[in-house]
């Protein structure tokens, strides 16, 4: 099992390093990118489509311009989807985040 883990998870990780962009190519990639853009770095809603026209934040964000961090989380629900990907994102950009999901899906298939 880890080796077919490996063997997927290789190439995987081989077409993020020939194509940076496949790093947000995923299911909920490049609206996580921006919220952390209107959280952490305060973008505009009209830089952010993809956030800006989604259904479960449309009316949650109006007014979102004289916002601070705080009520810009607030509004975006739990920040465990994006504050973290910031966080590690910070500290060692995309290769930190990639290793981390990846040992951890390791280890989850692992314990199954």
């Amino acid at each position: 099992m880890l080796v077919l883990f490996t063997l997927a998870h290789g190439m995987l990780v081989l077409r993020n390093v020939h194509s940076p962009t496949a790093f947000i190519n995923t299911d909920r990639g490049t609206i996580r990118q921006e919220k952390i853009a209107f959280v952490f770095d305060g973008a505009h809603l009209a830089n952010l489509p993809e956030l800006s026209s989604h259904p479960a934040f449309h009316r949650r964000l109006d007014g979102a311009a004289n916002w601070g961090v705080l009520d810009r989380m607030a509004r975006l629900g739990p920040p465990g989807d994006y504050a973290i990907h910031d966080a590690l994102l910070a500290l060692g950009g995309q290769p930190l985040v990639v290793g981390l999901q990846l040992t951890c899906a390791m280890f989850a298939t692992l314990a199954v």
